[in-house]
């Protein structure tokens, strides 16, 4: 066998293995034919269809954006995609793929950036920069865009926070009046809903736009620009969010203060069998709107009866959910504040042990030098009183032997009397520095004993606070929250009361000036904006009570 016919044997096989991929991929073709076909068969279909936030556009757009709406084309994108068929031959992701059936996502594990990006948005809506600034901190993303579509720029303008547009502009992560299409169709969907036919919602500025903004803008006495700008569109996402009420109200959705108009807005898109659930307001729900308002003046009263209880039900549902997510939210922090407080509790306990064995090691010590120190003073003593003994002993044999050695005698006891004095003063001055030493260690107990007080009033000064905190851990008690008692620890905020809603649905909550939690300030929504308030909060920033005249 030669060198060339070994070598046109191995293209030959090379090439029946690359053939190979592109014979198993072959059965793709099929799914996109069908989907391109349902995308045709799309053309013809009514605009009615309410199953999907992409159809709700249908009526203002063309037959051809109707088509590419359709439930069914984006069934033809993986099928169609080269890369996609090729890799079908590999595994069994591709081989469902080949077959029209959308592989399903694989799951990945939520990031921190990921859990506080819907935070981040509403920090956007209620002008709390601060959030913002972390999230930039932590190298997430600020330009991301909502569920709607909405980009942080548009969720500050619509609701009239210019310290985050600017800060937004400054830090080159939007450009000043560009906004995004989801929110153009919004203008423009809404302003058709306001009674201004702004023409096609195709989420671009059009001179039908333009008309129909300043069209608005007189009616509101604004400005005449026809721009989209932040001059008027806080107003106009406050009068669209009247009208929703209105609207939802008069189709028999329960939109009072108890309630608020979150339920109402999940019921009614569950209802609609909208793709999209949640309380916020995009150009589909009021396209949806508008629908519902066309049928109802159409629908017999007994019809209309039917359909204000099966909404009713569908709103208290919701309603039963979103109580039975806030119970299990107050549980949860229930559950948190008592590992909290038994964590300190063990933590004061392990302190107190802590100290109590040091003083028993010092208690020990300090006994053992005064022993030690006892009985060398008494050995001291005891020596020099033997010594003096002596010396007068042997004075008195010297006397009695030799008269003429009496004054030598006399200076012997003079030295033995020095020498018994200066024992003496010793164990004075010993007596003295133990004295002192006990005086010491008495001081040092009491500030220990002070230390251990402080840290277990600091304890209970914190159980207090989160059980007076937490409704959930001050029925647990079997008391009432408890009233913090003078000034210390605790400032007081007094002023007008101020509510702020996003999307009608009440967002931040503050008395003069000073933010606190939105949950203390439910039961005054929405009657109490506006009253005379007074709050109590803890300089850890938690609220004890809130009382308004």
């Amino acid at each position: 066998m030669t060198h060339a016919t070994t070598f046109r044997r191995l293209i030959l096989s090379t090439i029946l293995a690359l053939a190979v991929p592109i014979t198993d991929a072959a059965p793709a073709k099929p799914a996109a034919n069908k989907a391109v076909a349902t995308a045709k068969a799309g053309k013809t279909s009514k605009p009615a269809a309410k199953d999907s936030i992409k159809a709700a556009s249908k009526p203002t757009t063309s037959g051809k954006s109707t088509a590419k709406n359709s439930k069914t084309a984006p069934a033809a994108k993986p099928a169609a995609n080269g890369k996609n068929s090729k890799a079908a031959a590999g595994g069994k992701t591709a081989k469902s793929t080949a077959n029209g059936k959308a592989a399903a996502p694989a799951k990945t594990a939520q990031t921190p950036c990921g859990k506080a990006q819907s935070a981040v948005f509403q920090a956007a809506a209620e002008g709390r920069l601060d959030a913002l600034k972390q999230h930039k901190n932590n190298k997430c993303d600020l330009k991301k865009t909502d569920p709607r579509g909405f980009t942080l720029y548009d969720i500050a303008t619509l609701n009239g926070r210019k310290n985050i547009t600017d800060w937004l502009v400054a830090n080159k992560i939007a450009q000043k009046n560009q906004y995004s299409s989801a929110l153009i169709k919004l203008v423009q969907t809404g302003l058709r809903y306001l009674g201004h036919d702004a023409g096609a919602a195709n989420g671009k500025q059009t001179a039908a736009t333009a008309k129909a903004i300043k069209a608005f803008q007189r009616a509101n006495h604004l400005s005449q620009s026809g721009k989209i700008d932040a001059a008027w569109l806080p107003a106009f996402n406050k009068e669209l969010g009247k009208k929703t009420q209105n609207t939802l109200k008069n189709l028999g959705y329960k939109t009072g203060k108890n309630t608020g108009i979150s339920t109402a807005i999940q019921a009614f898109r569950q209802e609609r069998k909208m793709a999209k659930s949640g309380s916020y307001l995009d150009d589909q729900l009021i396209y949806q709107l508008m629908l519902a308002e066309n049928e109802a003046g159409k629908k017999t009263d007994k019809r209309k009866g039917a359909d204000r209880r099966a909404r009713l039900a569908a709103q208290n549902a919701a309603q039963q959910q979103e109580e039975a997510q806030r119970s299990a939210e107050n549980q949860r922090k229930a559950a948190e504040a008592r590992a909290r407080a038994e964590a300190a509790a063990r933590e004061a306990a392990e302190e107190e042990r802590r100290i109590a064995e040091q003083e028993r090691i010092e208690d020990e010590q300090r006994a053992a030098r005064n022993a030690a120190e006892l009985a060398a003073a008494r050995q001291q003593t005891e020596a020099a009183t033997r010594e003096a003994q002596q010396l007068r002993a042997q004075a008195q044999n010297i006397s009695n032997a030799n008269p003429g050695e009496a004054e030598q005698r006399r200076l012997n006891e003079e030295r033995a009397a020095r020498r018994a004095a200066a024992a003496a003063q010793a164990e004075r001055t010993r007596q003295q520095a133990e004295a002192a030493r006990r005086a010491e260690e008495q001081a040092r107990q009491q500030a220990q004993t002070a230390a251990r007080s402080a840290v277990q009033a600091r304890v209970e000064a914190q159980n207090a606070l989160r059980t007076a905190s937490d409704p959930i851990l001050a029925q647990s008690a079997g008391r009432p929250a408890a009233k913090p008692r003078g000034n210390k620890g605790f400032t007081r905020a007094n002023g007008i009361l101020s509510l702020g809603t996003s999307g009608g649905v009440l967002s931040s909550c503050s008395v003069g000036g000073r933010s606190i939690d939105i949950g203390w300030c439910q039961q005054y929504y929405p009657d109490g904006d506006g009253r005379q308030c007074s709050a109590v909060i803890s300089n850890s920033g938690i609220v004890v009570s809130l009382t308004c005249k």
